[in-house]
């Protein structure tokens, strides 16, 4: 079977299939080159179109412009934020109290955080978080470790230091309170090694190449990457409509399923422990919040590699911290059925045998597009088969979750292993899901 010239035109889908031996003299058949977002007609693909802007939510208001601002970097998961200094202090026996610092100056109005004030305490020195008294869990001359009382409100409050004798200092919005995330996602997002497979792509096998997505978000319950490929885990399903509205691999995860929150970065990494760096930069065709990258350096998209989220810092109102552990990508592996890595393109059954070898993943997901040949020569696409199963090393999509099975359609298969890193975020203990995925892209021919 010959491939699909690049630029071949796309026909006009007609209803019923034709025999293929008769489509193929039109000079149009076979796989044509997939290189990026796919706008669902079977042809040249193009770029995403931007969707419809959301409105971020980024809690309270902006802080009172600070006197002194500092800031400390850390290796930590949270980041050290100095905050503005206000002193009052009363004279009354005992020492001047002085509060310098917060650190960190963020958690959840559920309470229980623990933060350190730095500053000049005496031996009785109690501390206030919004009026509310928060629980001394260590103390000396120059530092307190307390716990944050529990609040009925997200705002940013002020935090106070008390001594007998009516002694105080404070700091005016020294501290932020987020709503508790527990049990809800606070950031999505994806790094992806594409592997090309076979030699029947029209002009060539195409380079291999990396990609990545993130944002912060709020608004939604626990969530993981394979829902977007199945309604449950273990099982396919096929659209007629592109899968979230997009080519799924290459959308935005969790598509429509969050607010994406708007932290003023115009950029963040994921750092490797040997100079690797992800870079996604802020990405203005989308809604505010995303950062995207389609043309990571391959170099620092490595297997098995662990990275750290670097440090962020945008908008006042949005916390600093880092991220140790945020991602990992998985290894290397090869598919055994069906053939996609040969000269032609290997046929499948309507029950579709899928094998590959290591295992260790998280999991797995199964990425095809299926196209029809027109009647005037063209291709159009027929709709996607997506599947998130075990990575046991085998799968068979059952012949019944293809609505329809015709001989000679074409095949765009992408088998991808996922490792999905769940950590808790320091600002409102919401977790953070993002997915290393190594995928195997190929083609196969129905039979």
């Amino acid at each position: 079977m010959r491939s699909i010239p690049r630029g071949c035109d796309v026909g006009l889908s007609c209803g019923s299939r034709w025999m293929s031996v008769l489509l193929l003299a039109s000079g149009c058949g076979g796989l044509g080159y997939y290189g990026g977002d796919d706008d669902g007609d079977g042809g040249v693909l193009t770029t995403l179109s931007p969707p419809d802007t959301r409105t971020p939510t980024t809690p309270g208001p902006t802080p009172t412009t600070p006197t002194t601002t500092t800031t400390t970097t850390t290796t930590t998961t949270t980041t050290t934020t100095t905050t503005t200094t206000t002193t009052t202090t009363t004279p009354g026996g005992g020492v001047e109290l002085r509060l310098n610092k917060v650190d960190p100056d963020y958690g959840t109005n559920a309470g229980g955080d623990r933060i350190t004030l730095r500053g000049v305490f005496d031996t009785d020195t109690t501390a206030y978080v919004d009026g509310l008294q928060a629980r001394t869990i260590s103390r000396n001359n120059n530092e307190m470790v307390v716990e944050t009382p529990a609040n009925n409100h997200t705002d940013w409050v002020d935090v106070m230091v008390e001594s007998t004798g009516s002694r105080r200092a404070s700091i005016a919005d020294g501290f932020q309170y987020w709503e508790d995330g527990s049990g809800t996602t606070g950031a999505v997002g994806i790094v992806a090694y594409t592997a090309y497979q076979g030699g029947y792509w029209a002009g060539g096998t195409p380079s291999d190449e990396a990609y990545g997505r993130f944002a912060f978000v709020e608004g939604g319950d626990d969530w993981e990457f394979w829902q977007d490929y199945a309604n449950n885990f273990g099982e396919c399903k096929y659209s007629r409509n592109k899968p979230g509205g997009v080519d799924i691999d290459m959308a935005k995860p969790g598509s429509g399923a969050f607010a994406e929150i708007d932290t003023g970065e115009t950029y963040l990494r994921f750092l490797g422990p040997n100079g690797e760096v992800v870079r996604l930069n802020e990405d203005t065709s989308w809604d505010p919040g995303w950062f995207s990258n389609n043309n990571l350096a391959l170099s620092n998209v490595v297997p098995t590699v662990l990275y750290d989220l670097d440090q962020t810092n945008g908008d006042p109102d949005w916390p600093s911290f880092d991220l140790d552990g945020a991602m990992k990508m998985p290894g290397t592996f090869s598919i055994a059925l069906p053939h996609l890595n040969q000269a032609n393109l290997p046929p499948v059954d309507r029950s579709t045998d899928l094998q590959w070898n290591n295992s260790g993943a998280d999991y797995v997901v199964v990425w095809i597009r299926r196209d029809f040949p027109t009647l005037f020569g063209g291709w159009s696409t027929d709709g996607w088969m997506t599947c998130a199963v075990p990575d046991t090393g085998s799968y068979t999509i059952p012949a019944g979750k293809w609505p329809n099975w015709y001989v000679g359609d074409h095949l765009y298969v992408k088998i991808g292993r996922v490792v999905d890193r769940s950590k808790q975020l320091p600002h409102d203990r919401s977790t953070s899901r993002v997915v290393g995925v190594y995928w195997n892209y190929g083609g196969a021919v129905t039979e």
